[in-house]
């Protein structure tokens, strides 16, 4: 019992000091403003996203993507993709320019690797998070 207590206080503890000790990528101050825009579109202005190994930017200065749009991005290893879908979810916001989001609208986002899909319906795991009972039939067959 004891030796459980401390496992998990320790654990805790080396939590904490990761979290204490995580800074911000070194000498990059701004960050990413993030605002509202048209429903069912996603755009980019002068995107710079960094990190602690690089700084990169789009080669466009202006993206915008609308629902339904197929966008196809590449970049050699290494060039901050990864982050580019974090700073789309609003979970990277360091960097420099502006992303606006549909207004109204969640964005998901999905790492790679191990995705997360929970458990149940088809209907359910396209409503993720939200409740299935929330859509219509059609919405779920645009959708597929």
């Amino acid at each position: 019992m004891i030796a459980d207590w401390r496992a998990s206080l320790l654990r805790v503890a080396s939590f904490r000091h990761a979290l204490v000790t995580t800074k911000e990528p070194a000498g990059f101050g701004s960050r990413i403003a993030y605002t509202e825009g048209e429903p069912g579109a996603v755009a980019l202005d002068n995107l710079r996203i960094v990190s602690s190994a690089n700084s990169d930017m789009l080669r466009e200065k202006r993206v915008v993507v609308r629902a339904g749009d197929r966008a196809l991005i590449l970049g050699a290893p290494g060039t901050g993709k990864t982050q580019l879908f974090r700073a789309l979810a609003g979970l990277w916001p360091w960097g420099s320019g502006q992303i606006a989001r549909p207004k109204g609208e969640q964005i998901f986002y999905l790492p790679r690797g191990t995705p997360y899909l929970p458990r149940g319906t088809l209907r359910e795991v396209l409503a993720y998070p939200l409740k299935a009972d929330r859509f219509s039939t059609s919405s779920f067959n645009r959708a597929l």
